[in-house]
């Protein structure tokens, strides 16, 4: 998995899946990807603050009005013999940045495939808030 930066607030992820089983249907609704589930989304960005010098996750509570940026990426299948998958995820972005005190943020970034194997995390580069 790979972070692109783009033009605005959208966000572009390239991935590679050698099994072909990335994403989720409409049916995939029974555990563990039912709503209520861990990986009822399949992408998840955990937001993180610079703070006095340390990167510090930054839990989204849904109760307190904040929305995780978590996502449910939509099945993709493979074509032909190989099971093999490429691809680019984009994400638009209208919402990225909480308000505080801190001036600098990034993004720890992981995919779960339908066998439940999750990606090696990636980081965005350093994001200043506007």
């Amino acid at each position: 998995m790979d972070y692109q930066p783009s033009g605005g607030r959208e966000l572009v992820i390239s991935f590679t899946d050698g099994d072909g089983d990335v994403g989720l249907g409409q049916g995939d609704t029974l555990p563990p990807f039912c709503p209520s589930c861990t990986y009822h989304q399949n992408l998840k960005l955990e937001y993180e603050e610079w703070r006095h010098g340390t990167w510090v996750h930054i839990p989204l509570l849904p109760e307190a009005g904040q929305v995780p940026f978590y996502y449910r990426i939509p099945r993709v299948t493979p074509t032909g013999q190989n099971p093999a998958l490429q691809g680019t995820i984009a994400l638009d972005m209208p919402t990225w940045f909480l308000n505080s005190n801190y001036d600098s943020l990034r993004f720890r970034i992981e995919l779960w495939d339908r066998s439940l194997n999750v990606s090696n995390a990636i980081y965005t580069p350093v994001l200043r808030k506007p």
